[in-house]
């Protein structure tokens, strides 16, 4: 009897806390539901930034989630490089990367990382053509950020589908808007979605050159790396 009590004490007195301590000390993730809905996106992507501004490890580890489609990334991509200053500083983020990086659509998540850089140095000429000084401000702190995330993804001791997907674009840009550039079968697959992408949007010679010296500022930043 006495074993019996002393072993019901020892799992009260010392068993039972030490798995209460784990568990207080653990980080317990809260997945985010898949959104069909854009607007949705965004607004679930702006409370998880928020959320990791504010120091929420819990937060960090919903990332992943957003890396899963299409609507989930655009959602987190537009909270991050175009609301405001205190999530776009977040373009750099460790668990923002890695992320990247790791993400479940790999080919989704690579071409809208790119495209994050191109639209908005494309939309600011246009802005500044139109004499609308704000927005093209606002265009041009959102191509600041997609270019920090492009660099922050390029870590040489790390290569994944998406970092890989990611430099291919910029390889292709630049062989397309530069004639000099060395052009391989890759390049060619890639190009071809860079002219149709130029053509939807209309981009005329200035817009093309303009893409052209940002992709060429991320590659320099890659080669310092």
């Amino acid at each position: 009897m006495g074993l019996r009590v002393f072993g019901l004490l020892l799992v009260i007195f010392v068993i039972l806390p030490l798995v209460s301590a784990l568990h207080v000390g653990s980080i317990e993730k809260r997945s985010i539901p898949l959104q069909k809905d854009f607007g949705t996106a965004i607004d679930e992507a702006c409370r998880t930034l928020d959320a990791i501004s504010n120091g929420d490890q819990t937060a960090e580890l919903q990332l992943s989630d957003y890396m899963t489609d299409s609507v989930m990334a655009r959602g987190l991509f537009v909270s991050l490089l175009a609301t405001d200053d205190r999530r776009g500083a977040l373009a750099e983020h460790p668990a923002l990367i890695d992320a990247v990086l790791q993400a479940q659509d790999a080919k989704t998540v690579a071409d809208l990382s790119v495209m994050n850089l191109i639209m908005p140095t494309a939309t600011a000429i246009l802005h500044e053509r139109n004499g609308h000084l704000e927005a093209q401000a606002a265009s041009q702190a959102t191509k600041q950020r997609a270019k920090s995330l492009l660099v922050a993804c390029h870590v040489n001791e790390v290569s994944t589908n998406v970092a890989q997907r990611q430099r291919a674009h910029l390889e292709a840009l630049q062989t397309l808007f530069s004639p000099l550039a060395d052009q391989n079968d890759e390049n060619k697959e890639l190009m071809e979605f860079w002219i149709n992408f130029c053509q939807k949007w209309d981009y005329d010679e200035k817009q093309r050159a303009a893409i052209l010296s940002a992709v060429n500022e991320v590659v320099l930043l890659y080669e310092k790396k």
